[in-house]
Formats: structure tokens, sequence, C-alpha cells
């Protein structure tokens, strides 16, 4: 039998409709939350639920079937150990996006949202695609001051690319003056490669015809920078690390010292920044991201 806390339904009340406001209101004898018994996967985990409620506020959660998907991507990273050594998370492949719901940090929610610049094209559970000539994503998060888990020998940047497409341009990146500190990466670079830096000054290339899947860089240690596409290390690469850049990340194209450069048509899902992974955390995380892309019909590996 449901029963009702009145302080809880008060909370509620304001701006929500009679089906949220339940939702959030009704639990059962044994105190959880009756909506969360009624899911089909049987129940969230608590940083989900955190994610659910913050949709909640901005007024567009997604629907049931959606928020299953996420919460068994989100919930598979937190029980494999890999969303403790997240900065940032993004899932721009967000069902609605009235009021923030495909750009704002899962790690952090309200802290590090995305800001848009010339109007990156988004569409409904695919992500953000910039134009290739001036549009991009701003994360207002910097690698050398805001970097907890991302650490100059110990770092990785994960995301996600829908579309295959060539060109010369990165799919995120920053760097200080002169290209000595650097992050960026590069799924289909002109001349057919993907391209790595990772806290570095020196540029490694690895042939690629197909930007599509899921992407990682990443920093194990002082010595060496890496690249895996679709769970394969494409790149491994002795390269002394030089330090974290200075500069402001953007997405869907690199920050050269402040100035924009090498725009991206990319269409980017997911984005997350944060401390190095293993090959185990590789597989797991591209599989968890594949599940929730194939789940809302719109994976590629």
């Amino acid at each position: 039998m449901a029963f009702f806390v009145m302080s809880e339904l008060i909370e509620c009340i304001d701006g929500l409709t009679a089906e949220n406001i339940l939702k959030r209101a009704a639990k059962t004898a044994n105190g959880v939350p009756f909506y969360i018994n009624t899911l089909g996967l049987g129940g969230w985990c608590d940083e989900y639920q955190t994610i659910y409620d913050y949709m909640v506020t901005l007024g567009s959660p997604p629907s049931s079937a959606v928020a299953d998907a996420q919460n068994t991507m989100l919930c598979g990273l937190v029980d494999a150990g890999i969303w403790a050594t997240r900065d940032l998370f993004y899932l721009f492949a967000q069902e609605f996006n009235t009021a923030m719901e495909a750009r704002f940090n899962w790690k952090n929610p309200g802290t590090h949202n995305i800001g848009l610049v010339n109007a990156p094209t988004w569409t409904s559970l695919e992500g953000y695609q910039g134009n290739g000539t001036n549009s991009y994503l701003r994360t207002y998060w910097t690698p050398n001051t805001h970097g907890v888990n991302y650490l100059q020998n110990d770092a990785n940047a994960a995301w996600y690319v829908r579309n295959n497409t060539v060109g010369a341009h990165y799919d995120f990146g920053c760097n200080d003056a002169g290209q000595t500190k650097v992050l960026y990466g590069g799924s289909r670079y002109t001349g057919d490669v993907a391209r790595v830096q990772v806290n570095d000054q020196g540029v490694h290339s690895v042939a690629n015809t197909d930007s599509r899947g899921m992407w990682f860089v990443n920093r194990p240690d002082a010595a060496n920078h890496e690249m895996y596409r679709n769970k394969v290390r494409i790149i491994n690469q002795a390269q002394a690390s030089t330090g974290r850049s200075t500069k402001e990340l953007y997405i869907c194209v690199r920050n050269s010292n402040g100035t924009p450069a090498q725009y991206s048509d990319k269409q980017i899902s997911v984005f997350s920044i944060g401390a190095k992974l293993a090959q185990s955390d590789i597989d797991t995380f591209t599989d968890l991201v594949e599940g929730y892309m194939d789940a809302v019909g719109k994976g590629v590996i």
C-alpha cells in the first residue's frame, strides 16, 4: 500500500505535472519510492536518481524507457568504479533539451554546464554536431585549474561519434601558447588519420577511415599516451608529458591558446573527462555507452 509524505508532496507540487508529483511522493511500505518499484529494470541507483531529479527541475525528464536505459548505463559505470574517476560527463544524446537537459554535467549538475557558440545542431537521442565553420561547445572547464581526477600523468577523455566525416579538425581540445601543453582528439583528420595528444607537445597519428564509435585518449603515466577506438588500442606511443593546459576545453573545435581553431562537423553523443582507464575499463565503458545508444535506436558500433 502506498502512502504520502506531506512535506515531499508540498516540495514537489510547484511546476510539476500530476504524474511527477505522484512519482516523487508515492512510497511503498518499505520506504522505497513507488515509481522505482514499477520500473522495468527493477529500480534506479542513487546516482541516476539524482540526475533524473535534476532533469525534473529543468522541466523535461526523459520518458520511462529512456530513463531506464540511462539508469542502466550510469549504474554500470558506478558499479565498475569508472564513475568515481570522472570529472565531467555529458550525455548530449538526451531525449529532450528544452532547458539544458542535454547540456548539464552529470558529475556535478549545475557546474560546468555546456555553453553553445553559434548554434551547433542538437538532435534528440543523437547529440550535438558542429557545422565545421564556426559553431562549438564550451565546457568552462580548464584542465590545470579544474582537473581533480584528470592529472598530468593520469588522464583520460572519452567520446562517442555518430557520423563519419574527414577534415582538418579536432573533436575537442585545448592548448597553451606554442602548443606546449596540449589535449585533443581527432577521430578522422585530413589524410584519413586519427590523432592524439594528452598533456604533451607531440602529436601522433594512425591510419583511420571511419570516425564513428567510442573513442578514448589516455595518459597512463608520465612517458606515454594512447588512443582507443571501439575497445581497440590504435596508438600506444612514448611521449613525455609537459603539463595540463591552462586553456578552457572546447568540444567540436580546438581552443588554441584562447582562439577556436579547426572546427569540427562531428556529431558527438557522449563526452567525458577524468583519470586514466585500463583496457578493462575502456571495454566496459564502451559496452555501457553503446548499450544506451542501441536502446534508443541510435547506436553505430
